[in-house]
């Protein structure tokens, strides 16, 4: 951990109490100057900490803010050594990032963490509506030789970690949307982007992006009136627990695929689907049709019943619920 990562533990561990500036450098087997220097940093950060003479530094709330001290203290042990964080104030797009990183050699499970996308990416090269201080946007990196099926399962997979990781600080019922899209009350609150880079030697996948947008809290002035009615948050306004939902997110994606080759995740995937058995419009290049969605296959694949009564089966392409979902 570092020496900002220490701090901040004794100050959780003490909180509601205070703890003087010698006491923690005592534990720490550090300087008083170190000590003030961690503090102010943290605050900086955004972390409410209160100071008086006699009595010490007292943690009084946990930061609104993205932080990379408190995602890292919130993850468990085992994950907080393999995991490499990197939470910036800003990005392009931390997809983008992602792959700058590769390029300079970045290892597996290396994380971009940021609340606010100039250029956020959506699927079929959409933008994804990324506004400062309202989102959590990541990208976490997959460096590890995957089979293809495996690889494609990636997306279908990282939307049930997200799901059971949003409802864990959620009561809102949230739905999965084929396939890569979360929901609540009909409206999409979180978007995921996997991409990928394949060796032709080996026909294997060498390494994959996963990235995840979430809308958090409503963004200042409000969303964009072309999404206005289609767009949701998690939460009605910030709260302090968004570090511990991105080390809880974290772990549930980088867990699951350790476990690509478990297909039980495809049950829990049908078991939050609002697609199931619903009417929807489905568009694959120029092409566009009517079907109704009988299921939902252990590849992730979709079957479907187009509106001709033929049977087809669905690993690419698009769908849109036909009526208010």
């Amino acid at each position: 951990m570092t020496t900002r990562e220490r701090v901040l533990k004794i100050l959780k561990d003490t909180s509601p109490l205070a703890i003087s500036g010698e006491q923690i450098a005592t534990e720490l087997g550090m300087s008083r100057a170190a000590v003030w220097k961690a503090i102010n940093t943290l605050r900086h950060g955004g972390f409410q900490i209160t100071s008086k003479p006699s009595q010490g530094y007292t943690l009084i709330q946990k930061s609104c803010r993205l932080s990379a001290e408190d995602i890292s203290l919130s993850l468990s042990p085992p994950w907080r050594e393999r995991i490499s964080l990197n939470v910036l104030e800003t990005v392009d797009s931390t997809n983008q990032e992602a792959k700058r990183l590769l390029a300079d050699g970045a290892g597996d499970l290396t994380v971009i963490l940021s609340s606010w996308q100039t250029h956020g990416k959506g699927r079929l090269g959409r933008t994804f509506h990324s506004p400062s201080g309202s989102g959590l946007y990541m990208s976490l990196i997959v460096r590890r030789e995957l089979d293809m099926t495996d690889a494609i399962l990636v997306t279908s997979a990282v939307a049930v970690a997200a799901q059971e990781t949003f409802s864990t600080f959620s009561e809102r019922k949230i739905g999965i949307k084929w396939v890569n899209d979360l929901y609540i009350e009909g409206k999409k609150v979180a978007g995921i982007l996997t991409e990928g880079t394949s060796s032709f030697e080996s026909g294997k996948m060498e390494s994959l992006i996963i990235g995840i947008g979430v809308n958090l809290y409503p963004p200042q002035g409000g969303f964009p009136e072309e999404i206005r009615d289609t767009a949701t948050t998690l939460f009605e306004e910030p709260t302090p627990q968004v570090n511990t939902l991105a080390a809880s997110l974290i772990e549930r994606i980088a867990a699951i695929v350790e476990h690509l080759h478990d297909r039980s995740v495809m049950q829990r995937y049908r078991n939050h689907s609002i697609v199931l058995g619903r009417i929807v419009t489905v568009s694959q290049g120029n092409t566009t049709y009517s079907a109704m969605v009988d299921s939902i296959n252990d590849d992730g694949s979709l079957s479907v019943t187009d509106n001709q009564r033929e049977k087809r089966v669905l690993n690419s392409g698009e769908i849109s619920l036909r009526v208010a979902e």
